[in-house]
């Protein structure tokens, strides 16, 4: 099964070293690489996307959800369960017993993973997380788009870009609301949402001086902390 590529679509990924955007593997076999050499092999389990853990693999009761989140889980559907901090897809539904079986592992977590990658470029400046890099996680419509004006609606969860901590998130929760270019939330999210259709789930890489900068009001964030957000639109009323 392939996971991803790029061949096909001429579109590279980038990532910073050292900020935990790819897996550890992928990462280590890139540096020391020279601009133009290919390698391809099997990455495990520890520097892939970790060992499978069966104590994050759970039963939780319909009531765990707000009743007009519940109404919108599906099998596949990413949740977080309060009492813990990580976000989870759902893999059983039991509607007889009132119960979601949620697996906390990633998906591919506890496989070998074939790669085949080439470095083609090599940024070393200072200006590498200059911007908000979106990378797309799920396709929406491609139609519907909000604009500076508009209301949206959005599931998140925003993590550390350093440690991968999670600071806060919507899964499991009332949707977030905020108004495009009224600066509701922070510059990078409020930014690059309108690069996403209606359905759309994916990665904001956000640089400090677009998030919280040198005084950040969150204890939990340092400063100067680079972030990710993974973001799903869920709506856009337009004006």
């Amino acid at each position: 099964t392939v996971i991803v590529e790029t061949l096909s679509s001429n579109e590279t990924v980038s990532f910073l070293v050292g900020q935990g955007q790819v897996i550890p593997g992928m990462e280590k076999i890139c540096v020391g690489m020279k601009v133009g050499e290919t390698w391809s092999g099997v990455i495990g389990p520890n520097d892939g996307f970790g060992i499978r853990d069966p104590s994050k693999t759970f039963d939780a009761s319909f009531c765990s959800f707000e009743p007009d989140v519940l109404s919108s889980i599906q099998l596949g559907s990413v949740v977080v369960v309060n009492g813990r901090n990580s976000p989870g897809r759902v893999v059983s539904i039991d509607k007889e017993n009132r119960w979601l079986t949620i697996d906390e592992n990633h998906e591919y977590a506890g496989k070998d993973l074939r790669f085949w990658l080439e470095l083609v470029h090599i940024d070393s400046s200072s200006s590498a997380w200059s911007g908000v890099t979106v990378e797309p996680v799920k396709p929406g419509d491609g139609r519907t788009y909000a604009a500076v004006g508009d209301l949206v609606r959005i599931h998140y969860v925003a993590q550390l870009a350093s440690n991968g901590k999670i600071l806060d998130s919507t899964l499991g929760k009332e949707a977030l609301r905020f108004k495009v270019g009224s600066r509701q939330v922070i510059r990078g999210l409020d930014d690059a949402i309108s690069n996403l259709s209606v359905g759309e789930r994916a990665k904001l890489y956000i640089p400090s001086e677009f998030g919280y900068g040198q005084n950040p009001l969150n204890s939990m964030i340092p400063p100067d902390s680079n972030l990710i957000f993974e973001v799903e639109l869920l709506e856009v009323l337009k004006e």
